[in-house]
């Protein structure tokens, strides 16, 4: 039962961005702040809101896959692929965050959410957390 993930595009986690942009807009709005200042701090979210997916695609993973128990394996958009083992995975309903250790690099933070994979791939992914959990919960 090993994970083999190909990840789309998630329509959940734009939703819940422009949600979130939304609430802080009205936040700021409704403040109390000088206009200009309101006018302008909803400027600068939107400006990071419309640039933040181009920084993203950049870094963004494609491919997840586990070679055996220790191993992992990504692959980002331009092809590169690297290996490194897993520290944790924590399951958030619909979103599973793994900690991947790599070698040379700081740890590799990835977010998967519930429409990016298939139900078989996010069921092995909530086993893995399962058994995760209790192995670590032994002491």
């Amino acid at each position: 039962m090993l994970v083999d993930i190909t990840l789309r595009a998630s329509r959940m986690q734009q939703v819940i961005h422009r949600l979130a942009l939304a609430m802080l807009a009205g936040l700021l709005w409704f403040s109390g702040l000088a206009w200009p200042l309101t006018i302008v701090l909803i400027g600068i979210l939107l400006g990071l809101h419309l640039g933040w997916p181009k920084l993203v695609a950049t870094r963004r993973i494609t491919m997840l896959w586990q070679g055996d128990s220790q191993s992992w394996y990504w692959q980002y958009r331009q092809g590169r692929r690297y290996s490194g083992q897993l520290l944790q995975i924590c399951y958030l309903g619909p979103v599973i965050h793994l900690t991947l250790k790599t070698i040379h690099q700081p740890p590799l933070y990835v977010v998967i959410w519930r429409d990016q994979v298939d139900e078989t791939q996010w069921r092995r992914l909530k086993v893995l957390h399962a058994l995760n959990d209790s192995q670590q919960n032994w002491f």
